[in-house]
């Protein structure tokens, strides 16, 4: 969802937001300009990955400054940056898998509750409601590999692209 590397996404939104699914070889460095004030939330399905926050070329010899992101970790950055920089360290053997989600805030009230985010706690506490009943399905485990995921879901797999992108690039919108 959104626009990245010269493609658009066909779904279209009601703020201006990315959605994107990043594949990277391990050793590979990827970076995705960002409007200043966006937000930008990055959830690790499989890593490491160090995250650049400190370019370090305002200070007098200063070096570039990484944070580690582990598997099934989220790092959180605030509005401010205008260039998002990150590697895919060799240590992490198979590389990188990862969900960007970017966007302009909405400046709205948050109420959250488990996974569930709202405006209002009545809301996040209805959709909790509504879990415990199965209204949403079987719950499965977050660890799951893409495939056991489509079997839990019963997604059936088809041919022809889409989806997680190649090794040390971007992958789908």
């Amino acid at each position: 969802m959104g626009k990245a590397h010269g493609i658009k996404g066909k779904l279209e939104s009601f703020t201006p937001l990315t959605v994107l699914h990043v594949s990277m070889d391990a050793g590979s460095s990827w970076a995705f300009p960002l409007p200043s004030h966006h937000t930008c939330h990055i959830y690790l399905r499989k890593g490491p990955l160090d995250v650049l926050v400190d370019a370090g070329g305002g200070r007098e010899g200063g070096k570039p400054s990484f944070v580690r992101v582990e598997t099934h970790e989220t790092a959180f950055m605030k509005e401010g940056g205008e260039l998002l920089q990150i590697h895919s360290p060799v240590d992490g053997k198979g590389g990188s898998d990862f969900l960007l989600l970017a966007g302009e805030p909405l400046r709205e009230p948050v109420a959250a509750s488990g996974p569930w985010v709202f405006n209002e706690a009545s809301e996040a506490n209805r959709a909790y409601a509504r879990y415990q009943t199965g209204a949403f399905g079987l719950p499965w485990e977050h660890t799951l590999d893409d495939e056991a995921w489509r079997d839990v879901c019963g997604v059936e797999r088809r041919g022809g692209g889409g989806g997680g992108g190649g090794g040390g690039g971007e992958g789908g919108l």
